[in-house]
């Protein structure tokens, strides 16, 4: 069994080969005590074996794994935390109570953070003279921690791809057999932590693009633009997993930003100048703006948080951009639930966005089409209540053919210097 020799040899100050080990012991030379903690800790190593063969699951295995990892070690509590590339971040799951509850934190922070870069073990006799220890974890779940042991965790390819950390170990001081036992469990679940990683996010990607296509096809179906938009503000706040979401519509005519869907703040319109602000950063230069704190970021307006009662603490901030590059308008984003917003949430939005792109100017185009409709639809009234003032040609146009179709409006267009069907038909060819 991989690493087994490893333990041993940290175990047993003799050979570790079996002919020199039952030597050893048939001699005496090996305290039973520690043939006995040898025995227990290897057979830990096999429970490791069994629990990430059975289920590709990293709900079910990283609880138990952090589970035995404390138990091996006889310490209070730990953690195993894997990496996740999309967002810097390393990630655990911890059971609590009948379900499992994810913790995230930043690649580079604390300790942890630190063996993540470095790829080499720590141990640490005293948490609160490393510089590197965050305390404000301990004062806020009023906890104290004492010592602990970190170890990176690596892939088959040897790259590092997670970190255990252990907490307050009872009898005494972290050794580096513990270390030695760390390391030798977490190559023996490397793997399987690995594939059920890479598992979870096919999966994760999978639902998220049938999530991206049913809110597409939802909003595809809406041409009238005030119900479009307060589709796409819903849409979006439940695609990313936010608390409130704002569309932005550009008007060129006054040079503003402007919206009437704004979440929380009822069915008021917001103008703003195309500059202004944060979401005037993003339109103006095109670029995603992704803020993690908005109250550092002097762009912001405080004033809106204070009018609302809201408090925002991150914001995402996409252009939407159509397929020529004229700029439509800007989708904001507040406060993503459990964190600020990442890689994947920016690409999420992109992709979102250039769909608002086409459904806002289906709306519009439809819009357009609509107000032609009422335009020649008032015209032919008018033909009704009195075709003769407007000449024989006129009458004999529109009583051709029934005296209320297209091939009617064509005539009677003609007869006003305007080719009504050809501008239906091109707005509703743009519309398809």
């Amino acid at each position: 069994m991989q690493g087994t020799s490893e333990i041993l040899q940290r175990i047993f100050p003799t050979d570790p080969e079996p002919a020199a080990l039952a030597a050893a012991l048939a001699a005496g030379n090996v305290p039973a005590d520690r043939v006995v903690d040898g025995i227990r800790r290897l057979s830990v190593l096999v429970e490791v074996a069994d629990t990430v063969t059975q289920k590709l699951s990293l709900d079910h295995q990283l609880p138990r794994l952090i589970e035995l990892i404390t138990e091996a070690l006889d310490a209070e509590r730990a953690t195993l935390f894997l990496h996740d590339p999309d967002t810097g971040e390393l990630f655990s799951r911890v059971a609590q109570g009948e379900g499992v509850t994810e913790i995230r934190i930043p690649e580079s922070a604390g300790i942890a953070g630190a063996v993540f870069g470095s790829g080499l073990p720590e141990i640490i006799d005293d948490a609160y003279q490393d510089g590197r220890f965050n305390r404000e974890v301990d004062r806020r779940t009023g906890y104290r921690t004492r010592n602990l042991l970190c170890v990176p965790l690596r892939n088959q390819a040897g790259q590092v791809a997670g970190v255990t950390q252990v907490l307050n170990k009872r009898s005494g001081e972290f050794t580096e057999t513990d270390t030695a036992l760390v390391e030798a469990i977490n190559r023996h679940a490397a793997s399987a932590l690995e594939q059920a990683q890479l598992m979870e996010r096919i999966e994760r990607a999978r639902r998220e693009e049938q999530e991206l296509l049913a809110i597409t096809e939802a909003i595809a179906t809406e041409l009238h633009l005030d119900s479009l938009l307060t589709r796409i503000v819903k849409a979006t706040t439940e695609l990313l997993d936010a608390e409130r979401s704002t569309l932005f519509i550009y008007e060129p005519s006054k040079d503003e930003l402007w919206s009437k869907v704004a979440e929380g703040m009822g069915q008021e319109q917001i103008r703003i100048p195309a500059n202004a602000g944060i979401a005037g950063a993003a339109f103006t230069t095109g670029e995603v703006v992704n803020v993690p704190r908005a109250y550092a970021d002097p762009r912001f307006n405080r004033e809106i948080d204070r009018v609302s009662g809201f408090r925002t603490r991150n914001l995402l901030n996409v252009p939407i951009i159509d397929r020529s590059g004229e700029r439509l308008g800007v989708v904001q984003v507040l406060n993503k639930r459990g964190g600020p917003f990442g890689q994947v949430d920016i690409g999420r939005l992109k992709a979102f966005s250039a769909e608002i792109a086409i459904a806002i100017q289906n709306a519009r185009l439809f819009s357009d089409v609509l107000e032609l409709k009422n335009y020649n639809e008032s015209i032919l009234k008018s033909l009704t209540n009195d075709p003769a003032q407007y000449g024989d040609d006129a009458e004999r146009a529109f009583h051709r053919d029934g005296g209320g179709d297209l091939h009617a409006w064509r005539h009677a267009g003609q007869v006003f210097g305007r080719r009504v069907d050809g501008d239906l038909r091109s707005a509703g060819h743009q519309c398809r």
